[in-house]
């Protein structure tokens, strides 16, 4: 500053340019951005019911999806996916589901059935994917063997 002005509360003297402010600045006074919300789906659990696998009948699976994020996942889908070479010896009933929206922390289970055909050989592995429109993506398998 130069001999002879008196400083006033919130200025800075850069060079020639004196800044004049209204006191120190505090985080307070800073807006913040709000936190960005996230939402994650997981395929938590694919559960088959019963321990038999056995031709010309029908699995059951449970598949148990968690929004672990913190906000919706909308459209949320879920579909069984068999390999090329398996397609003649398991179907999967239905393909797809669509739980449509989860909340937050929220579960939602889902039964699909797999149906054996005497065709099935060797091991097989079902994937479970599922998809939503916020949310991505999450897989999970099941694998089991043919019946002899």
């Amino acid at each position: 500053m130069r001999p002879g002005l008196a400083a006033l509360a919130g200025t800075a003297a850069l060079g020639c340019l004196t800044l004049f402010g209204a006191g120190p600045a505090t985080a307070a006074e800073a807006p913040e951005a709000p936190p960005e919300q996230t939402t994650k789906l997981r395929i938590i659990n694919v559960k088959l019911n019963g321990n038999q696998v056995k031709r010309g009948e029908a699995l059951k699976v449970q598949v148990v999806l968690k929004n672990t994020g913190d906000s919706e996942a909308k459209k949320v889908e879920v579909c069984a996916r068999v390999p090329k070479n398996k397609r003649k010896g398991i179907k999967a009933k239905p393909r797809c589901k669509s739980p449509g929206k989860i909340d937050p922390g929220a579960k939602r289970r889902l039964n699909f059935r797999l149906k054996i055909t005497p065709r099935l050989k060797g091991k097989t592995v079902v994937t479970f994917r599922a998809a939503s429109a916020n949310a991505g993506k999450a897989k999970s398998t099941l694998q089991f063997n043919a019946p002899k």
